[in-house]
């Protein structure tokens, strides 16, 4: 018996470590760092392109995206930037099963582009860029809780250099919440509907646990031992026992 139900226990956990660890153990999204121009003058607005090589059968989800958990990308504080802005290409939007609402994704390759307005004091010099993605990829059958993925490029400050804006490629816009364009994103937050659904599925799993062969049997084996005291009157044997089920 313990050999039987040792196999039916140890199966779901062993699939389910299997899928964690092929989640955790890979990276499907490789992210680099480029600065157009690589050298920019002081006060000039240059344009950082953040490239993600999305592994084929995966995707990941929009900075706009109205269900699953939405991708944000930050810029960590340095000396040359002063403020700013995330663009994104049209993302595609359809109907997402592993949340059961309409999403906006990516597939095989995305570029997120930042347009940084620098600081008219800014050092000259060489500077590190480093941005920072939080995003959730997703394939047909599961979802890998978000992750963090850091890529860096150097932005040389070159008072004598020429100040031309790069334009931006065209269909690129600024992200609003909800799938709607021309937003400033750095206003959105992350959506927490990706949670409440993983939580879901997690109870309704832990609940379907209760009708195996190995654990179904025991509820009236334990419902019998707290009715069967010799001492205390019965309604409190039921109480203990309610809360014992509960707990």
């Amino acid at each position: 018996m313990k050999t039987g139900c040792a196999a039916q226990i140890g199966l779901p956990w062993l699939l389910a470590s299997c899928a964690f660890a092929q989640g955790f153990g890979t990276n499907q999204v490789k992210w680099s760092l480029a600065v157009e121009p690589p050298s920019a003058a002081p006060g000039a607005t240059v344009l950082a392109r953040m490239s993600g090589q999305i592994d084929p059968g995966w995707h990941l989800y929009s900075l706009s995206t109205p269900g699953a958990i939405p991708t944000t990308i930050q810029l960590a504080p340095n000396a040359v930037v002063e403020r700013y802005r995330l663009l994104q290409p049209p993302p595609r939007r359809t109907y997402d099963p592993n949340f059961q609402t309409d999403t906006e994704t990516f597939e095989n390759q995305v570029t997120f582009l930042v347009e940084l307005e620098l600081k008219r004091d800014a050092p000259p010099g060489a500077a590190e860029l480093s941005l920072t993605a939080r995003y959730q990829t997703c394939n047909d059958k599961v979802c890998i809780p978000p992750v963090r993925r850091t890529a860096t490029a150097t932005l040389t400050v070159d008072p004598a250099a020429e100040t031309a804006r790069v334009p931006t490629p065209p269909g690129y816009a600024e992200p609003r919440p909800g799938g709607a364009p021309n937003a400033i994103s750095e206003t959105a937050s992350p959506r927490d509907q990706g949670w409440w659904v993983f939580l879901a599925l997690a109870f309704g799993f832990g609940l379907a646990t209760i009708f195996t062969p190995c654990v179904f049997p025991m509820i009236p084996i334990t419902m019998s031992y707290f009715l069967n005291q010799q001492s205390g009157e019965r309604r409190d044997a039921v109480r203990q026992a309610v809360v014992f089920c509960l707990g």
